[in-house]
């Protein structure tokens, strides 16, 4: 009988079975319990459906009104012909395509669940529900920065940045690449002093949205500013906990805050100027600075050291969470971090729905999954199982047995910038240096 090679999951990066602990040993389940923060932008867009069979790609026509030719407006005597405004409308267009991505657990075997204490059914397809999260909300964020045709640098000012397609095909080549990030922002970014997100440098970064760009608040959107409050005639300011705790140290919060407003034991709370309320993200787009120029590090790591007290945990990257290591040193360390001003109207996400009837309905026999790729994790026995026969030579079995089960699931999600000037990212240096002491 063939034997289950344990190296089947070498290539998974996410999770690592030999950190399960077994019966007989009765150790107690411990879930680490994180925020559920993952959907930041979504809230954020309108939405839109995808039209099925016209084909793979999605046409939006906005249209555009006159423009504003005067400052001021005299008009004609009564007793005069008066003279006209034409009012001509435009159209603009803007093409979305699909993408899509596939999402797998490890496979298990019956034997786990049957006699463990901990059951792999449930946290395995809690798992791909999660990275579906993760990554779609990366995926939004991802199209917004390559598709903005601003970026504000905090003590610098705004620059004009390139638009791509967003796509893994194009990322080196088109759009914000390697050689706009070294060539124009990075240069941008060591001129700017201090170059931290402050208030000053947020008014100064909402100046230039609404009078060099055009960008415009949300308005009747009922989209959320705190609990239950619609984001109306606000901006929304997307940034990390880390850059929001400083504003508790903010000069300009210091100077000009009222008597009665305790920034010591109570810190700062309330929306910016009246103008701007925050939305926190969990992991925000970083930037180290090494040799080889701006790099972006992966947000999380795990601890693979038997001997460390964490063995096993899923933890900050250091080079992703740091913005210098002991010493001072900022080389290959995230010292660059990207904020998002955002206002209404900027992009539409695309709701997809399911596949064409004749390949989403269930097949037969039965033992074949239907086709589904709208985020909906599923439980399936048809994949193909690495073994080793007796003499230990590699061969598969197609799970005839029916002894093993992975989750898996297909994402599919677009966004269509309608105005893509209404989101401005805000590119800063951050800072640890607090002199308010609580």
């Amino acid at each position: 009988m063939p034997s289950l090679d344990n190296n089947i999951c070498a290539s998974w990066t996410q999770t690592d079975q030999q950190f399960y602990n077994r019966m007989p040993f009765y150790f107690v389940q411990e879930q680490a319990s994180y925020r559920d923060r993952w959907s930041t932008w979504k809230p954020l867009l309108e939405t839109v459906a995808w039209q099925p069979n016209e084909g793979d790609t999605m046409r939006s026509i906005m249209l555009e009104h006159s423009p504003i030719i005067r400052q001021q407006a005299y008009g004609s005597l009564l007793k005069t012909t008066p003279v006209a405004d034409i009012g001509i409308g435009r159209e603009r267009i803007v093409n979305t395509q699909l993408y899509w991505q596939d999402f797998v657990s490890p496979h298990f075997n019956f034997l786990a669940s049957f006699q463990d204490f901990a059951d792999r059914t449930m946290s395995n397809m809690k798992e791909v529900v999660r990275m579906m999260d993760v990554f779609s909300d990366m995926y939004y964020r991802t199209q917004i920065w390559e598709n903005s045709p601003y970026v504000y640098v905090a003590g610098f000012g705004l620059i004009e940045a390139p638009v791509g397609p967003g796509d893994a095909a194009h990322a080196n080549a088109t759009g914000k690449n390697a050689n706009w990030l070294n060539g124009t922002l990075l240069p941008a970014l060591l001129k700017s002093s201090p170059g931290n997100l402050s208030f000053q440098e947020v008014w100064r970064a909402l100046n230039a949205a609404e009078t060099i760009i055009g960008m415009e608040p949300f308005e009747g959107t009922g989209k959320p500013q705190g609990d239950n409050n619609p984001l109306d005639y606000k901006y929304a300011l997307i940034q990390s906990g880390e850059s929001w705790n400083n504003f508790l140290d903010d000069p300009w919060l210091k100077e000009n805050r009222p008597l009665n407003m305790n920034i010591v034991s109570e810190g700062f709370r309330g929306s910016l100027f009246g103008r701007v309320t925050s939305r926190l993200e969990k992991h925000p787009l970083r930037y180290a600075v090494g040799p080889n120029g701006l790099t972006t590090p992966d947000p999380e790591i795990v601890e693979l050291n038997p001997n460390a007290w964490d063995y096993g945990r899923c933890k900050p990257n250091p080079y992703y969470a740091k913005s210098a290591d002991p010493n001072g040193n900022s080389t290959n360390y995230s010292d660059i971090e990207v904020g998002f001003l955002v206002g209404g109207r900027s992009y539409k996400a695309v709701n997809v729905g399911a596949p064409p009837s004749a390949f989403s309905a269930k097949s037969t026999p039965e033992s074949f999954t239907k086709m589904t790729w709208n985020g909906q994790p599923y439980m399936t026995k048809n994949f193909f199982v690495p073994c080793r026969d007796t003499n230990g030579n590699a061969t598969v079995d197609f799970n005839s047995w029916g002894r093993y089960l992975r989750f898996q699931g297909t994402a599919a999600m677009g966004i269509a910038a309608i105005n893509p000037q209404n989101i401005l990212p805000i590119v800063f240096k951050r800072r640890y240096s607090l002199t308010t002491v609580g």
